[in-house]
């Protein structure tokens, strides 16, 4: 049975928001501001979804199958270095050995004390690590990257061989990776403050020194992107920002420094030299083969993102793209560093 819509429109149309109320038997059509916000829902909708999908697989990727291969000889010294029957000077005697800070040493020896030793005890951490790199992947960028960036930096993340691999083992490579994303996100988020946005400049250098202390202390590439990050982020700043920058740099530094000297009196140095063995072609081979897989997916990366800077103007992509720049000189600092030590 139908019922006529004279018989009730006009009753409830003050219940109607006013651009949606229409003249007394006139119909209700879809107008453009409608359609317009559907089409933004879907959008979002489809970008949420994708996220969600993405993650997904990533986190399997991480805890799946744990224990799928014994411990090999670095997992064993970690867990040797962080059993939990030794007194804490014994424990500190052993990371002063050891050629990286003590930070992840401190979680798994903590983590040993907790739940006992095992290959999936001593491989959670780093999973747990890996998982919340992903995590604050979905959630940080923010507006700091488009839907676009958003997606293809958590793809890059959830499949990178290294970046599941390390997630894996039971060294500090995962910790030192979910730290590296939050530095350069912060770095990312610093390069595209406004000149009005002193606040959020300044929330961005806080998180970063932060941020960079914890690196600095997890790993020495840690502190060797920091330094990366606080160069960038002055060069990519105006004179006003530029004096924050170098507090908050010289800020890390300040920290760091003693560590450094006290380590340099008791390490081994001949434990380092195999790092001066590696060519910097070989070196740049290993990276290549963690972050991409190998040179087929390097070149389909290189391809793909050939595509898109030109298909938007490669001259107005990289001029007016902070990010672009951030990331650039982020990546090129780093190596450069890494190629000279």
């Amino acid at each position: 049975m139908c019922t006529d819509r004279r018989s009730f429109l006009p009753g409830a149309a003050f219940l109607l928001p006013t651009r949606l109320r229409q003249p007394f038997g006139s119909p209700l059509r879809p107008g453009p501001q409608w359609s317009g916000c559907v089409g933004r829902l879907l959008r979002k909708s489809g970008v949420g979804l994708a996220l969600c999908a993405i993650l997904l697989v990533g986190v399997g990727l991480r805890v799946h199958g744990l224990h799928y291969q014994s411990l090999w000889t670095d997992e064993i010294f970690s867990l040797r270095l962080t059993d939990p029957t030794l007194t804490f000077r014994e424990f500190w005697d052993r990371v002063l050995a050891d050629t990286d800070p003590p930070i992840y040493y401190l979680v798994l020896h903590l983590s040993s004390a907790v739940f006992g030793q095992s290959e999936i005890v001593a491989r959670a951490p780093s999973a747990f690590f890996g998982v919340l790199t992903l995590c604050l992947a979905v959630v940080l960028p923010g507006s700091s990257l488009s839907r676009s960036s958003r997606l293809a930096f958590l793809l890059f993340l959830a499949f990178s061989p290294g970046a599941v691999w390390y997630a894996r083992e039971a060294r500090s490579y995962a910790l030192l990776l979910l730290l590296s994303t939050v530095i350069t996100l912060a770095c990312i988020r610093f390069a595209q403050c406004r000149q009005h946005e002193d606040r959020k400049a300044r929330g961005a250098i806080v998180m970063l020194a932060a941020v960079s202390v914890l690196a600095s202390f997890t790993h020495y590439f840690g502190f060797l992107l920091a330094a990366a990050a606080f160069l960038t982020c002055f060069l990519l700043s105006n004179r006003r920002r530029r004096a924050i920058v170098v507090l908050a740099g010289s800020g890390v530094a300040a920290c760091f420094s003693p560590w450094v000297v006290y380590h340099s009196q008791t390490i081994d140095p001949q434990q380092a030299t195999w790092i001066a063995e590696l060519s910097v072609a070989a070196s740049l081979r290993w990276f290549e083969y963690l972050s991409f897989g190998g040179t087929a997916s390097l070149a389909l990366f290189i391809g793909t993102s050939a595509v898109l800077v030109a298909t938007g103007g490669w001259r107005r992509f990289v001029a007016r793209n902070p990010t672009v720049w951030a990331c650039a000189l982020l990546c090129l600092v780093t190596l450069v560093a890494a190629a000279a030590i």
